[in-house]
């Protein structure tokens, strides 16, 4: 038995050669076959059938039997490779799978993120929301406040109260409780009227007062103007002087005029510089509201721009991820189908190889059998007597150069293929020659 313990890329190019050669064998023996059906009459006779030499066929039958020696290695070698590349596709369809699955995790998270980012923007509207609201709050707040402080510029809002300590009450005093509750209840009552009645007469005493005042230094600027007027005889003031009371709308007449007294300058001068102090005030409030407005625009305008670049840069990434994904599982199915067809037509083949092994192994058969069993006693005996034709004797040389041939080259696959050539051509040309010899033998 041949071992072959490796098999080199010169074994797979002897295969290729066996195996066109096997496949030439398997046409001349089908072509044989036709001839051999399609004749009407015998063409090969005993004594042409006594040429066959059985150590020839040994040969051939050897040669035949290590190249489906090969045939079989190179098949199991095959095989190997097969359940190598099954086992491959099976790691890939593992692979293929985890893949899948791990699209459609990356599917469910950017739909967990989508919805994520639409609370995100929900929240971020809500929160807009409450900011005005808040700013609402806080002008309100603000106004209250400004109100407070003109209260409490008058004087504070508790003035006046008597706060009253009751006694501990006692254990079954529950009248005396309800009676020092009563008067607690009517004092905080007369309190309250009390400085309802203070909070509502003060503005009006200082009106009626104010209203005294400006009527008491009018006519007394009306007296003071009479008393011009007499003096500088043929010109007369009252026009002036009721221009100036009227459009001006002051009670004490001009500001800039010498006849008013200096304390009420001074009152004047003072009323003034705090009302341009509140002007300030009021104005460095309005300033910081509005820059507190300004920086809470910035930053709510900040936080919409981070949270749609955010949103944008996941969805990026979630799309490059999703196409990556697509893309790797469009390979991998194009890879897959590539290696079934290229098995689909590796296993056609090697079934067409063997399906031709075995017809070739039948043929072979048969022919071993009908030359045993019809040349082999004639064949000996002619030789034996030594009564061979001249074409048999020259089929003899042939067939022994060729045996010669055949054993010093029996493990080249091209001497093996040169000798079934020659062998083929010489059978084929002597069954040409044999109704020339006929023809020759009736004349």
């Amino acid at each position: 038995m041949l071992q072959h313990p490796l098999i080199t890329a010169a074994d797979y190019c002897d295969r290729k050669h066996l195996l066109s050669h096997i496949s030439f064998l398997s046409g001349q023996l089908q072509r044989a076959e036709l001839l051999l059906q399609n004749a009407s009459r015998t063409m090969v006779s005993d004594e042409e059938l006594a040429r066959f030499d059985p150590l020839l066929a040994q040969g051939h039958i050897d040669r035949l039997e290590s190249s489906l020696a090969q045939v079989a290695l190179l098949r199991e070698v095959e095989l190997g490779r097969s359940r190598a590349l099954e086992e491959e596709v099976n790691r890939l369809r593992l692979e293929r799978i985890s893949l899948i699955e791990r699209v459609d995790a990356l599917d469910s998270k950017m739909a967990t993120l989508e919805a994520e980012n639409k609370q995100m923007t929900n929240a971020l509207s809500s929160a807009q929301l409450e900011v005005e609201r808040l700013r609402l709050e806080e002008t309100s707040l603000h106004r209250r406040l400004t109100v407070i402080d003109q209260l409490q510029e008058d004087g504070h809002r508790y003035q006046g109260l008597n706060v009253i300590v009751a006694p501990p009450r006692e254990a079954n005093g529950r009248q005396e409780c309800t009676k020092s509750m009563d008067e607690l209840q009517m004092q905080e009552t007369l309190q309250r009227i009390s400085l309802l009645v203070d909070m509502l007469m003060e503005p009006i005493c200082i009106a009626f007062d104010a209203g005294v005042v400006w009527i008491t230094e009018t006519q007394l600027h009306r007296a003071s103007l009479q008393i011009q007027n007499a003096t500088v005889p043929g010109y007369s003031n009252d026009a002036f002087g009721l221009q100036t009371s009227v459009e001006g709308n002051y009670p004490h007449g001009d500001v800039d005029d010498d006849t008013l007294s200096p304390a009420v300058m001074g009152v004047e001068a003072f009323s003034e510089a705090q009302l341009r102090n509140e002007l300030k005030v009021a104005r460095e409030r309005c300033r910081v509201a509005e820059q507190q407005r300004e920086r809470m625009k910035c930053l709510l305008q900040e936080e919409q721009k981070r949270t749609e670049d955010m949103a944008k840069e996941q969805y990026q990434q979630l799309q490059q991820v999703h196409e990556q994904m697509v893309h790797e599982r469009q390979h991998i199915m194009e890879s897959l189908v590539r290696e079934v067809e290229e098995k689909m037509r590796n296993a056609f083949r090697d079934g067409r190889l063997y399906e031709k092994r075995l017809r070739e192994e039948k043929l072979q058969k048969r022919r071993v059998s009908a030359s045993h069993s019809n040349g082999g006693a004639g064949f000996a005996q002619q030789r034996r007597a030594g009564k061979l034709p001249q074409g048999a004797s020259m089929g003899l040389e042939v067939e022994k150069q060729l045996t010669a041939g055949s054993r010093s080259s029996s493990d080249s696959t091209g001497g093996a293929a040169a000798g079934g050539l020659v062998f083929f051509s010489f059978s084929a040309n002597h069954q040409n020659n044999k109704p020339n010899e006929e023809e020759g033998k009736k004349t």
